[in-house]
């Protein structure tokens, strides 16, 4: 069952708003729960699971009075799961990669724990040019917050 969840499960951020955002195929008010769905099946299916919130989260954006759990769900992947979510993030081009890090660091999600978590994380794991690409997003999403 939930092998078939995740083959069914749209690929893009595009396909997935099309189900299920406001006016969707499957729209019902509770896209979170899909998110929330998907998030829960991670201790059994790791590398799928963060391959598709990375698909899905490469071409999302931002909106203020949109719900956030994408952007939870994957700062929580990417801070639980960082060594597979930066061999992630490699395979994406520098433009997507650039993408979801403003995707993540947009949310008031950049002073978070778990934003925090991957940056750590990635110091750790010698993935000094990722981090520093979190860090730049965090200050860019500071300074517009502050103006």
């Amino acid at each position: 069952m939930q092998h078939r969840y995740l083959k069914a499960f749209p690929r893009t951020y595009k396909e997935f708003q099309a189900y299920f955002g406001t006016g969707g195929a499957l729209a019902d008010g509770y896209e979170c729960d899909y998110i929330f769905a998907l998030s829960t099946l991670q201790s059994h299916h790791v590398a799928e699971v963060g391959s598709l919130l990375v698909q899905l989260s490469k071409d999302a954006e931002y909106q203020p009075n949109a719900p956030s759990c994408l952007q939870n769900v994957m700062a929580k992947y990417g801070n639980g799961h960082t060594k597979r979510f930066a061999g992630l993030l490699h395979q994406l081009s520098p433009q997507e990669r650039g993408q979801l890090v403003s995707f993540l660091a947009a949310a008031e999600l950049a002073n978070g724990p778990e934003y925090q978590g991957i940056i750590q994380n990635l110091k750790d794991l010698q993935e000094t040019e990722l981090a520093k690409e979190f860090q730049q997003a965090q200050a860019e999403r500071s300074k517009q917050s502050h103006r």
